[in-house]
């Protein structure tokens, strides 16, 4: 019974395991569900193999204590080994059990890294696009940032966006582990996947901080080329001012030989009509200092001029290095600028990446399309970290939440297919253990009796009959009361007592007479043909040879093949009818060889005997009321009991039929 159970339940198993490697063969998602089922398959065979070592474990006591079996002896190293085997299954069922846990736990665990691992993907795709621009101009002469540029910019955010929604998916993770690591603090298997977690956090951390770096550095390779425009644009000037002093220099080289010219031009007009010569000298002196002194302010002015102009450019070029420098100081408020501004040109920045996809042969994918969105409706594309960040509607979470609808789409449809394999499995077991016992319950437990009759092996449940207890306990009183134990479970017992109308009508014991008792249980508990049965009514699988007696098992087409050694009988037919119906019906079998009546036996027959002597017996019976009174005096009569082992045994013996006959009853 055990086996045929235990057998179910395994079969039950292998075509579980058997759906998760076609599962996983045809490039699935493995169910969860189907690791649930093999859990709670192999927890019912615990069950019965505890339960089939208990009734060994009792049935080995109870042999020894009876004295049936000798401690040590090869009968009971025998029940000893069957333990043991049973033991050694129940160790590797629950082994099983935790297995089939870990795969569970295991298969979720693989979901996590594979929605990971396709967010990944993301940002996959990003570094592409930027290596792909990283060959354009990202900033034009001037330092004002091109369109390459902002996307750029535009994809190093998704990333840095992407990367820190990755951390916070490992951080919740972490936390649900740390909930089963402080029930199971040494489960070396949860430290591990802990100390993986921590790491992956902490690459992501790392690589969005690299993002928030590649932005600072696009941002000072923007701030550079602006500054290189300015310095040149200053020194343009620069040089046009010092052009300006020699120009200047010049045009007062020309003025000092006009004036030389000048002068003497005075000195020979001077000499024609000078009346004074002292007092025109001393008029022309004081009239050369004033100019000299005229000439020299205004040199002095203009270079001033000119220094000042210098110094000016140079603060301008220093103060304009140091507002561009401290955006980079800060580095959080350069991402929020950075966020801010990619928002607002996401539409063009979308287009310059589709632009420069297209010009490779290259197709976005279906996050990127997500992220930058269609230009329908208005949606940031990232924001920056801190609380709710996984839950803001942006175009980066949203082809994250997309991609985790996808992976969910996909488990769906394994937990749909994993149910109906499950459910038809189930229903395939169901039909065959319900036909199984179906026809078993046909063929040994169909009817009951009320009082004791002479059982001719109907399959009917009669007082006397050696059954199978094949389940449950059985209870003290008739009427299910107060349950006593299950011990002889799995063994053959007799029904001593039938109470009909009850719903525990059996009173099972030890031995037939009902001098060890057990208790009251229902006929659905009870199996067996231990009584014998002459034609199955149908195809069947019954119990024989209860309690190692034996029993003989015979074809309807009248062949058997049988084990004999030397020295062993073999009957012929017509010896084994006899003693079939002798042993099954011995009233009816004395009244077709013996004359009740008239106390004479028939003739012998002539053809089978050359004895044809008449004997006549007197079989004195006082009081012969019926046929009951005259069954019960043969059974206290030796001489009777001489002539039915005669009729029975004589042929098989080899004395012939006729041995009966010469049986002497004067005496």
């Amino acid at each position: 019974m055990f086996d045929g159970i235990v057998g179910q339940l395994e079969h039950f198993r292998n075509m579980m395991e058997g759906y998760v490697d076609q599962t996983e063969t045809a490039g699935y998602i493995v169910s969860q569900q189907y690791y649930s089922a093999l859990i709670e398959n192999e927890q019912d065979t615990l069950e019965k193999l505890n339960e089939e070592r208990d009734q060994l474990v009792a049935s080995l006591n109870d042999a020894v204590n009876s004295g049936t079996i000798a401690k040590e002896s090869e009968a009971w190293f025998d029940l000893q080994s069957q333990i043991n085997d049973v033991s050694e299954a129940i160790q590797d069922s629950t082994t099983s059990i935790i297995e089939f846990k870990n795969e569970m736990r295991q298969l979720e665990w693989d979901i996590f890294d594979k929605f990971q691992e396709a967010v990944s993907g993301i940002t996959t795709e990003s570094d592409f696009l930027v290596d792909l621009m990283s060959n354009d101009k990202l900033f034009d002469d001037h330092g004002q940032i091109t369109d390459q540029g902002k996307a750029t910019m535009g994809l190093h955010t998704v990333n840095y966006n992407t990367y820190m929604s990755q951390a916070d998916e490992y951080r919740k993770a972490i936390d649900e582990l740390n909930k089963e690591i402080e029930k199971d603090p040494y489960n070396q298997t949860l430290l591990e996947r802990r100390k993986e977690l921590l790491e992956l956090q902490q690459e992501s951390i790392i690589a969005a901080e690299d993002e928030k770096e590649a932005l600072r550095d696009l941002v000072s390779d923007g701030i550079d080329a602006e500054l290189d425009s300015l310095q040149e644009l200053i020194n343009k000037y620069s040089d046009l001012l010092d052009s300006q002093h020699d120009m200047y220099q010049y045009q007062q080289e020309i003025a000092e030989k006009q004036k030389e010219i000048a002068d003497l031009e005075k000195q020979l007009a001077a000499y024609q009509g000078d009346d004074s010569e002292e007092g025109a000298a001393n008029r022309q002196d004081l009239q050369n200092q004033l100019n000299e002194a005229r000439q020299d302010m205004e040199e002095t002015l203009f270079d001033r001029s000119i220094n000042e102009q210098k110094k000016l450019l140079d603060e301008l070029y220093s103060d304009f290095e140091s507002t561009l420098n401290m955006r980079l100081d800060n580095i959080d408020l350069l991402l929020t600028d950075i966020i801010g501004n990619v928002n607002s040109e996401s539409s063009a920045i979308r287009d310059t990446i589709i632009a420069e996809a297209d010009d490779v042969g290259y197709k976005l994918t279906e996050s990127m399309n997500t992220i930058w969105g269609d230009g329908s409706k208005l949606m940031n594309v990232i924001t920056t970290y801190g609380n709710n960040f996984t839950s803001a509607v942006t175009g980066v979470q949203t082809a994250i939440n997309n991609l985790k609808d996808i992976i969910q789409k996909a488990i769906d449809e394994s937990n749909k297919q994993a149910a109906n394999n499950i459910s038809n499995t189930n229903k395939t077991n169901s039909s065959s253990s319900s036909s199984s016992s179906s026809s078993s319950n046909s063929s040994s437990n169909t009817s009951t009796a009320s009082k004791p009759v002479s059982s001719q092996g109907d399959g009917k449940p009669n007082i006397g009959d050696a059954v199978t207890y094949v389940n449950g306990k059985y209870y003290y009183t008739s009427g299910g009361g107060s349950p006593t134990g299950s011990q002889m479970l799995g063994q053959t017992v007799y029904i001593t007592r039938i109470k009909n109308g009850t719903s525990k009508p059996y009173h099972i014991a030890r031995d037939k007479a009902g001098t060890r008792p057990l208790g009251w249980v229902a006929l659905s508990q009870l199996k067996g043909y231990r009584t014998g049965i002459k034609a199955i009514p149908e195809d069947d699988l019954v119990w024989t040879n209860e309690g190692g007696d034996p029993e003989t098992i015979i074809r309807k087409d009248g062949s058997i093949l049988t084990p004999v050694k030397r020295g062993d009988s073999v009957y012929s037919t017509e010896a084994h009818n006899n003693l079939w119906d002798m042993a099954n019906d011995p009233s009816e079998f004395i009244k077709k060889n013996l004359d009740v009546s008239g106390s004479t036996l028939p003739k012998p027959d002539v053809a089978q005997s050359q004895i044809n002597n008449t004997i006549s017996i007197n079989i004195p019976i006082d009081k012969v009321l019926d046929y009951n009174d005259f069954i019960r005096q043969m059974q206290n009569d030796p001489k009777a009991e001489k002539l039915i082992q005669s009729i029975a045994f004589d042929q098989l013996t080899g004395r012939g039929k006729m041995g009966k006959y010469k049986v002497n009853f004067n005496n």
